[in-house]
């Protein structure tokens, strides 16, 4: 008798096994990889408990110089879809390689449409511009009516992976365009009256949130160097003309030079990270950081 009740009890346990993979829709929990943080915040949003998404750069890594070890690479051959950014350099080697070892595995440039603009020092008078230095500014992530276009482009493609999920899909999605769009509504207002006004960070990754905003980013690292103490002095200069208060820093970026900037300024440094998961949350905090550092 107890052994036949056992093996009832495991009988039952794949039945619920099985009503549970059909009422997600006869699958199990595939995986799709992205490559930073905000990416997979989005799919999260778009997909639900779908897919079990995976982001190559976890917090603290730097988003342009990363290794992946080959079991992740095996795990992001086996997924449904890799979705790159355009992050540059470290992403492109990656998906070099993963299309040279697996020609068959999905990778969709969820950056398609962004219209993106030049990659070049903002906005200080302190280096030499290297003309010839054209690439893409990567950070389209930092307007939020950039990352409307990256959600209609995960929509399209979960959706033609699983045609018969568009419905769901699609109303979280559209949920999700609401929230960029009031969340851009309320940056705008935040800074509107601030326009024109400049804020200094180490690492120059708000050059979309400038166009969308008005106000005006100023970096002391330039093409991922640390700035010489000339530089250094020059930036002093231009952040004392400028009323600059608060010197921001990315997480995972050195703080020396933002130090001895604040220093001479009398002002502080702040710690930001564009690369948060919670997008919308990040956001609004790190424009409440540059507004509140207009009053310092």
């Amino acid at each position: 008798m107890l052994w036949f009740l056992f093996r009832l009890v495991k009988v039952l346990g794949v039945v619920g096994i099985l009503i549970f993979s059909w009422a997600i829709g006869g699958y199990g929990i595939d995986t799709i990889f992205v490559t930073i943080l905000p990416q997979k915040w989005v799919v999260d949003r778009i997909v639900g408990d779908d897919f079990e998404v995976i982001s190559v750069v976890d917090r603290g890594m730097n988003p342009h110089s990363f290794d992946i070890t080959p079991s992740m690479m095996n795990k992001i051959a086996s997924s449904k879809v890799y979705f790159t950014i355009g992050l540059g350099d470290s992403e492109d080697n990656l998906v070099s390689t993963l299309r040279k070892s697996f020609p068959n595995l999905n990778i969709v440039d969820v950056s398609k449409g962004v219209n993106k603009i030049r990659f070049t020092h903002s906005h200080s008078g302190c280096f030499e511009h290297n003309h010839r230095h054209s690439s893409l500014d990567p950070h389209i992530w930092t307007s939020p009516l950039n990352m409307k276009i990256i959600a209609k482009n995960v929509f399209e493609e979960v959706s033609r992976i699983r045609p018969e999920r568009e419905s769901f899909y699609r109303e979280r999605y559209l949920q999700l365009i609401n929230e960029l769009d009031d969340l851009h509504k309320e940056i705008k207002k935040m800074l509107e009256p601030f326009r024109g006004r400049r804020f200094m960070v180490f690492h120059s990754a708000f050059k979309y949130f400038e166009k969308e905003y008005g106000v005006i980013e100023v970096s002391i690292e330039y093409e991922g160097k640390e700035p010489t103490p000339k530089q250094i002095r020059c930036i002093i200069d231009e952040a004392k003309r400028n009323r600059v208060r608060v010197v921001f820093v990315q997480t995972g970026f050195s703080q020396k030079s933002a130090k001895i900037i604040a220093d001479e300024i009398n002002g502080l440094v702040e710690e930001i990270n564009q690369l948060d998961y919670n997008y919308i949350d990040n956001m609004k905090f790190i424009a409440s950081k540059i507004r509140d550092s207009y009053s310092k």
